[in-house]
């Protein structure tokens, strides 16, 4: 009897002990489930909030990039342009003859240009350019007893048009140039002139009927033998965006050598304005 009991006892604790053994195993184990679980968790977190951060970073470079390019040009694109435009001009004679007796009547001896014009950014304070243009000066002569161009007859009005194609190069020197603006600058350059035509017109006034029955005789003279055909000079400009401050200086004579004519005056003077502007980035 004693040893059924002993027996039974010594079965019993077996039994626990196993079991103990089991569920220690069994929690072990669902501890290490839960690090684990917990680690990967923390490591998932880390990932995402890293590829976030850098989700925000590339967001605000592009950001602050098109900022950049809606507002303004960056300066290598500024002043790496090239720039053309339709320009003209209106302007007066000026400065004085080589003798009273090709005198001018100021303000209304004037200068008309019409042309295309070309620039190139060298850097962001100079450039370099050339203009193709039409020009035609209007020298509205005085009569009076000094007058010798092209002879000493006086007419109520007398004028000599000069008609020129004209080429020339500039090099400008650029303050402010800006991507929206050509800013302010100043030009500084030389120019050739082909005179392919000079018209000379009289106007006469006739107190009593000429021969012909008429009050009024006009008259018009072309092919002039006594002008250069090609003549140059130096220019300066002062620009504001597309308004422009001219100034020609000519260096050639306006007559051949032979002839007794004095010079007409070497300068004009005028404002020019730019039209169809169109400025290109270099890419």
């Amino acid at each position: 009897m004693i040893k059924k009991i002993i027996f039974s006892l010594a079965f019993i604790g077996t039994i626990h002990f196993a079991f103990a053994q089991t569920n220690q195993q069994k929690a072990d184990s669902l501890a290490a489930v839960a690090q684990q679980v917990k680690i990967d968790s923390l490591a998932a977190v880390a990932q995402i909030q890293s590829e976030t951060n850098t989700a925000v970073n590339q967001y605000a470079v592009l950001g602050v990039q098109d900022s950049t390019k809606k507002d303004s040009i960056t300066k290598p694109e500024i002043y790496k342009a090239t720039y053309r435009s339709i320009f003209m001009g209106y302007g007066f004679v000026a400065g004085k003859s080589d003798s009273v007796g090709d005198a001018i009547n100021y303000g209304k001896s004037t200068d008309f240009i019409i042309g295309y014009r070309f620039k190139k950014d060298l850097c962001s304070f100079d450039a370099i350019g050339y203009d193709v243009d039409y020009h035609v000066t209007y020298n509205n002569l005085k009569q009076d007893s000094a007058k010798l161009l092209p002879n000493n007859i006086q007419h109520t009005t007398e004028k000599m048009n000069f008609n020129n194609f004209e080429l020339a190069l500039y090099n400008r020197f650029q303050i402010g140039n800006s991507a929206h603006s050509l800013g302010r600058y100043l030009d500084i350059g030389a120019y050739g002139d082909w005179t392919f035509s000079v018209v000379h017109k009289t106007t006469d006034k006739h107190s009593v009927a000429n021969a012909a029955g008429a009050s009024v005789t006009y008259t018009q003279d072309e092919g002039l033998v006594f002008v250069n055909p090609f003549n140059y000079g130096v220019l300066a400009r002062i620009g504001f965006n597309n308004w422009l401050i001219y100034g020609n200086y000519r260096l050639s004579k306006e007559f051949k050598t032979g002839y007794i004519f004095p010079e007409l005056p070497r300068i004009t003077v005028g404002i020019q304005r730019e039209i169809f502007g169109i400025r290109k980035q270099k890419k």
